[in-house]
């Protein structure tokens, strides 16, 4: 059957077992940036740079790796249910360590050096530079500041092929089961591709391609050291939030001046404009702090 200009034709872009269906709508995602004037007008230069007329290529660009079957794990348990952990070489002042859980945060838009892990290093508070980033951490809406900030050399590989890169990390005195985090600049460093499926991460190397591959026994201990303190601190966080709250309470019935904010729940101290009242005459030692301006009864 002929069909003719402007007739429908159900079968048009249907390749094998692929219908495309064009979107009807389109959400995009936005996320927070640095609100201070220097990094809005780096930002802002970056995007808007003039094209150079000779173009410039990123370090290792000139290598391309892909994925095939050869790369397919022998085990593959729920594909994309498992973080991809990797094991590089950190080279700090102190020691040089090969860290075994550092987790590859593709949505994550810096690197998180955790103290515990620096301080292995041999890396002091006073080798951190300041820091401008905020971040929002394991507890919902409670923002974290970093320490500092701190650039050293990571390194994936072997003796016979391997790749160095300087990467800066945000110091980060929290708890985590994991020593670090590689973020989307780690990645973009690296000129790293990872698979979420074969749980692998690949990067041109000196000698060809260097493929790191995840452990999913590793990735699964960590998923459930790092569920069971993400909940803990939750719990914290909500039991600080019940301090306040019985704080603020009881100064509103003494009498006393709310101020302050949520840090100054557990400095609860009581003004001087207050008085002691019996509770029961038969036990005169028995009394309760009320405002002076409040009635005995």
């Amino acid at each position: 059957m002929h069909v003719g200009e402007g007739s429908h034709n159900p079968n048009i872009g249907y390749t094998g077992g692929n219908l495309y269906k064009p979107p009807d709508v389109v959400h995009l995602v936005f996320t927070t940036e640095s609100d201070d004037k220097q990094s809005q007008r780096r930002r802002y230069m970056e995007v808007n740079a003039t094209m150079p007329a000779v173009q410039q290529y990123m370090c290792g660009s000139e290598q391309p790796h892909d994925w095939s079957r050869n790369d397919h794990p022998k085990v593959m348990p729920n594909p994309g249910g498992y973080a991809l952990v990797v094991d590089p070489t950190l080279y700090g002042p102190g020691l040089n360590i090969k860290f075994t859980k550092v987790l590859i945060d593709n949505g994550s838009s810096i690197n998180i050096l955790y103290w515990n892990s620096a301080l292995k290093m041999g890396i002091t508070p006073n080798m951190l530079q300041p820091s401008r980033t905020t971040f929002h951490g394991i507890v919902p809406g409670v923002s974290c500041a970093p320490m500092g900030k701190i650039r050293l050399d990571a390194m994936f590989g072997t003796r016979k092929n391997c790749r160095t890169e300087s990467l800066e990390f945000e110091v980060v005195d929290l708890p985590s089961p994991y020593h670090a985090l590689f973020g989307r600049p780690a990645l973009a460093q690296f000129m790293a591709s990872t698979h979420v499926g074969y749980l692998k991460m690949k990067m041109p190397g000196p000698n060809g391609t260097i493929t790191v591959a995840g452990d999913y026994r590793v990735s699964m201990q960590c998923a459930s050291v790092g569920s069971a303190l993400a909940e803990s601190m939750v719990i914290a966080e909500e039991a600080k939030k019940m301090q306040f709250a019985v704080s603020m309470a009881q100064k509103a019935v003494l009498g006393m001046p709310v101020t302050g904010g949520f840090q100054d729940a557990p400095t609860f101290k009581p003004t001087q404009e207050t008085k002691q009242v019996q509770v029961d005459p038969a036990y005169p030692e028995r009394t309760v702090t009320i405002g002076a301006g409040l009635s005995d009864k």
